[in-house]
């Protein structure tokens, strides 16, 4: 567990030096929202990933009740908007039901994908769950022999909020902590489509004592004094949220806020790479993805994804569809009979033949011409817009970024060559 200590000197209103709160801040469930990228697996995995977010919710309801908090905050997205199924709610208010007959409240706003509306009949919670509207407003913690402390947040009315919605948190005098409570992303940030867009500068201004924030599915601090942070989401759902995934259990007092890092996903994604060079043979590749295996097989179960790099003289061998299905199906075989498997999704390969690039590039021949022009494409961009624009089709697909598309562009450039290069070979010794 990670513990990150802040000191501080607070402007304590009420109360005496000895106060301290502690709460959880968990973001970005997603519950009931499927794996993607996983392909077909056996029934006994299936059902793991299926259950996945259920159980890293009930992991955060267990530390709560473990660690006796006051509270626990969840910063939006509790729900998927494509899949907030009745399974999903009412999973979600048996948890709650279990908080309050502990003792423990919870404070909840809800993000881009699981916005109010009025369309959507959401089940009954219990009376110690307190949901933030669509404007923002103060919700007061109180409790007999507790510190008062003050939360500041607000719900997305709909599912696109562009506004800079820090400007309208205000303090309200009369409380020992105060809490501000916001589902969305800095302002310019490139890597994630941008929601209530705000700068760490106006929420320092706003002078609270913690930022619970929510939307960025990594955990990420941006700000030590005082505390703003992101907790990532409790379980990741595909390749690019690989890691440990959490929530942060915090303490509050007058001289220093400890902000602590705690696992809830029951199953890690993990992207590695294994290279080819001086491996002769495919039964020695087997005995090196073998070790790898090993050395990140955990407690939690592990969806891997190996990515093959490196020359050597498997690399024709490895653009076989059918020998990269053997090897899977040898290196799974038994695995899903496992508590901690780790579970090989696909191959991802980034290996070079045998052959010199840039002096095919110098040739006459219609390799070195194809070379040639796969250096002056930039994008594939022209060539898939049909696909990312079909109504279907879209709903499934990611955006490439520029990595994905150049690894395409890269691929096909090695199968054409690859295809060709043999046969020029022999036309030259003719």
């Amino acid at each position: 567990m990670q513990l990150i200590c802040y000191n501080k000197n607070m402007n304590i209103e009420v109360g005496s030096s000895d106060l301290s709160i502690r709460f959880i801040h968990a973001a970005d469930c997603h519950l009931d929202r499927p794996f993607s990228g996983v392909g077909q697996c056996p029934p006994q995995l299936a059902e793991r990933f299926e259950e996945s977010t259920f159980t890293a919710l009930e992991r955060v309801i267990q530390k709560a009740v473990m660690e006796r908090v006051d509270f626990i905050i969840f910063a939006g997205d509790i729900y998927d908007q494509s899949h907030r199924s009745l399974r999903a709610q009412k999973r979600f208010a048996k948890n709650m039901s279990l908080l309050k007959e502990h003792g423990i409240d919870v404070y909840i706003i809800h993000g881009n994908h699981d916005f109010l509306d009025n369309n959507n009949h959401l089940l009954t919670l219990p009376d110690n769950v307190h949901v933030f509207g669509p404007t923002v407003s103060m919700m007061p913690f109180e409790k007999q022999g507790r510190p008062r402390v003050h939360l500041y947040g607000f719900s997305y009315p709909e599912r696109h909020v562009h506004d800079d919605m820090s400007a309208h948190f205000h303090k309200v005098d009369g409380a020992d902590f105060h809490i501000g409570i916001l589902h969305g992303s800095v302002q310019g940030n490139k890597q994630h489509e941008v929601y209530a867009p705000f700068t760490v500068k106006s929420l320092i201004e706003k002078d609270f004592d913690y930022w619970a924030l929510g939307h960025i599915h990594k955990r990420q601090t941006l700000s030590e004094e005082p505390p703003i942070h992101y907790p990532g989401n409790i379980q990741g759902l595909n390749i690019k949220e690989s890691g440990d995934k959490g929530a942060l259990l915090v303490e509050l007092d007058r001289h220093k806020t400890e902000v602590s890092f705690f696992k809830t996903a029951d199953i890690i994604w993990i992207d590695e790479t294994v290279s080819i060079v001086n491996c002769p043979s495919i039964d020695r590749l087997i005995d090196r993805i073998e070790t790898l295996k090993e050395s990140i097989r955990r407690e939690e179960g592990v969806l891997a994804r190996v990515t093959f790099a490196g020359q050597g003289p498997l690399h024709h061998l490895l653009y076989e569809e059918a020998m990269i299905e053997e090897m899977l199906e040898a290196l799974r075989d038994g695995e899903d009979e496992i508590e901690n498997f780790v579970w090989l999704m696909f191959f991802q390969l980034k290996t070079k033949p045998e052959w010199d690039r840039e002096q095919l590039m110098s040739s006459p021949y219609f390799t070195g011409d194809l070379l040639r022009l796969s250096c002056r494409e930039t994008s594939i961009k022209p060539m898939i817009s049909d696909l990312f624009s079909h109504r279907r089709a879209k709903k499934y697909l990611d955006r490439l970024n520029k990595d994905e598309e150049a690894g395409i562009l890269r691929e096909a450039e090695t199968l054409l060559i690859d295809a060709l290069y043999d046969l020029e070979k022999g036309e030259e010794n003719d």
